[in-house]
């Protein structure tokens, strides 16, 4: 299996430790030495690495998705549909679309960050604070998602009969 309990729980414990390290160094070279190549690094690190990682994970999941289903269908097999709460498409569904409104939205919020700290350009500035704002939506849309994606499979027959 790709994604055991044991194997999310150290993934999620050795993140946490990175994370806090980052920064810890990040505040105390705000406060001891100005140094400009440690807020570089911590914004390739957060604002870059962060939401490419999670579209590639998003890409494998697809892709293992994908492959399953048609496997299933090569065997023969009919996938029977449950009720929406226990269908194991619809946190499949919400994951991808979480993630991938989290790339998009913090990712340009990331590109025009880099781009206006490396270039200093205003119109780069602008357009940080306008993505700044619109990452402020990633807090907020889970339940929408939640709601379009079960009003979609209720709509189109995926309950049990």
């Amino acid at each position: 299996m790709l994604c055991t309990t044991a194997r999310a729980k150290k993934i999620v414990v050795v993140l946490t430790v990175v994370a806090l390290t980052v920064e810890a160094i990040n505040v105390a070279s705000l406060y001891l030495a100005r140094v400009q190549v440690v807020s570089h690094v911590y914004a390739i690190a957060f604002r870059v690495l962060v939401p490419a990682t999670v579209f590639v994970i998003n890409v494998v999941v697809v892709r293992e998705v994908r492959r399953r289903a048609s496997n299933a269908n090569s065997l023969g097999l009919q996938l029977h549909h449950q009720s929406t709460s226990s269908n194991s498409a619809v946190p499949t569904i919400m994951l991808l679309t979480t993630s991938l409104v989290y790339v998009l939205l913090c990712g340009t919020s990331s590109v025009f960050y880099v781009v206006d700290q490396w270039t200093q350009n205003k119109s780069f500035s602008f357009l940080h604070q306008i993505a700044s704002a619109l990452t402020l939506l990633v807090f907020a849309y889970n339940f929408y998602v939640y709601l379009i994606i079960v009003n979609y499979y209720n709509d189109n027959n995926y309950t049990s009969n």
